[in-house]
């Protein structure tokens, strides 16, 4: 049987490590595929099936990047970790590297690489930054994304590379796509131990998320409805601080990250993003399939793509906007729920992978 490995950094709560599992089981059960995650690191948050074939290559960990050793180090790595696949998969793996530092890694990499990106890199790396600066993070990641054919999780993502970046190989766009029978079965799974109306936010702490305009503009907002804030990072403290300076302590829920975090979403009176950029948000497309309304930031990257271009639920990237739509919304919901295109199914993005399965 023909084997994929995913290599990626570890399996903690993002939406990149969530895509990558449910991809493991979309090879799995739409293609003749035995599937295998080789971690860099054994940190896992996410919810991770019993029969899932994880290996965890904490050894790798052990390489020296001191001094001059730092030259060599992802060499190292790259080595360790073509060798792990060689002897435990044997040849002819096709590997698909996910997330920056696996990139890294694996852009040397003997075997069949395919670099899944799940960012978009013209605004995550750039932005912000000076002119040299910019030279020699274009520098980097021409060399990284110079070998291997890349698949871009979205239209937006995939504009954004090559706008800012030179790399002669394949390029694709896939989306990840979702199984709306299983997040109805898991949304049911679990009681939640939240009260009344609430808008819910899920995502990672960090500067990207924009956790300060959601604040700002929820602040503004003239209703009894809580805001939810789902995950970790390491921006929650301040977030944290921040919501209490505003006074919105008790109107603002922070319920950590959720191995499970379907029944909140289903039970969500509004879903809401307030991102900078977003590849593809999954909340989203895991939003849409349980039919709650969603307004979001129309940032850069493939929000758009989800809910369309002409959707109300998309706002300009400004507190004012966001607190109109948010108030429009928890008045006439019905305006901001989605219906998902065929072109998130899993049948439909496994057609699509094995057809560059079959090329390389």
């Amino acid at each position: 049987m023909k084997k994929i490995i995913f290599v990626l950094p570890d399996l903690s709560g993002g939406g990149a490590e969530k895509a990558v599992l449910n991809l493991y089981k979309v090879f799995e059960s739409h293609l003749d595929y035995e599937c295998h995650i080789v971690t860099l690191s054994s940190g896992v948050s996410h919810e991770v099936d019993p029969g899932c074939r994880i290996h965890y290559l904490n050894e790798v960990q052990k390489v020296s990047k001191k001094g001059f050793k730092r030259l060599t180090y992802r060499k190292k790595i790259c080595f360790a970790v073509d060798d792990y696949i060689e002897n435990n998969f044997g040849k002819g793996c096709i590997v698909l590297s996910n997330m920056m530092f696996a990139d890294k890694v694996m852009s040397k990499s003997r075997h069949n690489v395919i670099h899944i990106i799940h960012s978009v890199y013209g605004e995550s790396l750039l932005s912000g930054k000076n002119i040299i600066r910019k030279f020699f993070i274009q520098k980097n990641l021409e060399n990284v994304y110079g070998s291997h054919p890349l698949v871009f999780v979205s239209q937006g993502a995939c504009k954004s590379f090559c706008e800012n970046f030179k790399s002669n190989v394949p390029k694709y766009v896939i989306y990840n796509p979702i199984n709306q029978d299983e997040l109805l079965k898991l949304a049911e799974k679990d009681e939640i131990n939240i009260e009344g109306k609430y808008i819910l936010h899920l995502g990672r702490f960090n500067r990207e998320k924009r956790h300060d305009r959601l604040l700002k503009a929820f602040a503004k907002i003239n209703s009894c409805a809580k805001l939810v804030l789902l995950g970790e990072g390491k921006l929650q403290s301040s977030v944290f601080e921040m919501a209490q300076d505003m006074g919105l302590k008790g109107r603002v829920v922070f319920a950590g990250f959720q191995k499970n975090p379907y029944p909140y979403i289903k039970n969500a009176s509004l879903l809401v993003l307030s991102s900078d950029f977003e590849a593809l948000p999954t909340v989203v497309l895991e939003g849409a399939s349980l039919g709650v309304p969603v307004v979001a930031t129309n940032c850069p990257g493939g929000i758009e793509e989800i809910v369309g271009g002409d959707s109300p639920s998309l706002v300009p990237l400004e507190e004012e906007a966001l607190t109109e739509a948010i108030q429009d919304a928890l008045c006439e919901p019905q305006k901001y729920i989605s219906l998902l295109d065929h072109k998130f199914s899993e049948k439909f993005a496994a057609e699509k992978y094995y057809e560059i399965f079959s090329s390389v």
